[in-house]
This record gives structure tokens, sequence and C-alpha cells, in this order.
């Protein structure tokens, strides 16, 4: 049959967890890797910047900051505006 068909897929998935502020996006991805991977806080804005997390060798876990929209910049609804907290 070749080679081709013996070679398993080296493909990795990303997965970005997006959301409102203080809702739970980095506990989520602490409970799916099993441990603290990411820190955790009752303050809303405690995560600042993308966090990666690798979960297993094919899934990749990025955890962000909160995001608010400002609806006074964005009378239109054109989508942007949105700004990262």
């Amino acid at each position: 049959e070749g080679e081709k068909g013996s070679k398993k897929s080296k493909a990795c998935v990303t997965v970005g967890i997006i959301g409102y502020p203080n809702v739970g996006k980095s506990s989520i991805l602490n409970t799916l890797k099993r441990s603290r991977a990411v820190g955790v806080s009752p303050r809303p804005g405690f995560t600042t910047s993308l966090q990666e997390v690798v979960l297993d060798k094919s899934v990749r876990l990025i955890d962000s900051p909160g995001v608010v929209f400002d609806d006074s910049s964005d009378a239109g609804g054109g989508g942007k505006g949105g700004s990262l907290s």
C-alpha cells in the first residue's frame, strides 16, 4: 500500500477560550488540564495576556483575557470597537 497510508497526521488543534471577564475561562482550562495550569482569581481582569497550555500532543488551549465591547464607540454595530480588559 505504500508509506503514505501508514503515516500519522502530526496536526495540532489549537482551541481559544474567549468570553466576558470573570466568567470562568481560566477555570475551564484548568479543569480540562486537570491541574493548575493558569492562575485564577475572583477579581475581573486577572488574566492580562494570552496563555498557551498544551493539553496533549495534539491539542493546545489558549486562555485569553476577558473581552468587553464598548457600546458608545460602535453605535453602528459594525463589529469594531472591541477592547480587551
